[in-house]
């Protein structure tokens, strides 16, 4: 699932991508009262879509209680459904629709509000990935799941020597060739577009 602003997924019910649990706790004679062990209160069993403790927590749009909110202080934080939102390593599992275009638009659409934390394009959103099927097709095929290293123009050279610091040992654990390195010009003038040339060419720059 994805939020168009900051969704403290690490206390939420469903992996990520359902309500908020009743505390923090991991006292594992309570496990419902953390988002840990992924137990809705309402059935004691492993959450899944169809429980209340995760439709609640959806975009209004989806299902759910609320509409997307405009800013990130002051509104519920509803989450946009993605592929693995009921995957549990069941038998038989289909993959969901991937709703994240949706919140990219819905994030550009409140990108020029602001509340008390400041403007909102200066806020990030965020994506949950499931890595439970992430690492599986990693081992089977891993080019395919990682398809580039990110670094960022504004801390070069440090952030390019890590990109392929990182990538190389990628490529030898996993025994692939060279991915490519891709630089975000997060310095750029974006009224004019994000694209920069780049000197090496064995990079891409976005």
């Amino acid at each position: 699932c994805s939020y168009i602003w900051d969704g403290a997924s690490a206390n939420r019910y469903n992996r990520g991508c359902g309500d908020g649990a009743q505390g923090n706790t991991c006292d594992k004679d309570a496990p419902s009262l953390s988002a840990y062990y992924d137990i809705c209160p309402s059935t004691g069993q492993i959450c899944t879509k169809d429980d209340k403790e995760v439709k609640v927590a959806a975009c209004k749009d989806y299902g759910g209680d609320h509409p997307v909110p405009p800013t990130h202080i002051g509104n519920a934080q509803c989450f946009f459904p993605g592929p693995a939102l009921d995957y549990r390593s069941q038998d038989g599992w289909q993959p969901e629709k991937n709703t994240m275009r949706d919140m990219t638009k819905a994030r550009i659409k409140y990108n020029g509000g602001k509340d008390d934390e400041g403007p909102n394009v200066e806020k990030w959103n965020e994506v949950v990935l499931d890595e439970t099927l992430l690492l599986p097709d990693m081992w089977f095929d891993p080019a395919p799941v990682l398809t580039a290293f990110l670094y960022t123009k504004s801390e070069l050279p440090i952030s390019k020597d890590n990109a392929k610091a990182m990538r190389a040992d990628f490529a030898k654990f996993y025994q692939v060739n060279d991915i490519p390195l891709v630089m975000v010009d997060d310095n750029a003038d974006k009224e004019t577009g994000p694209f920069k040339a780049d000197s090496d060419a064995s990079t891409m720059v976005i």
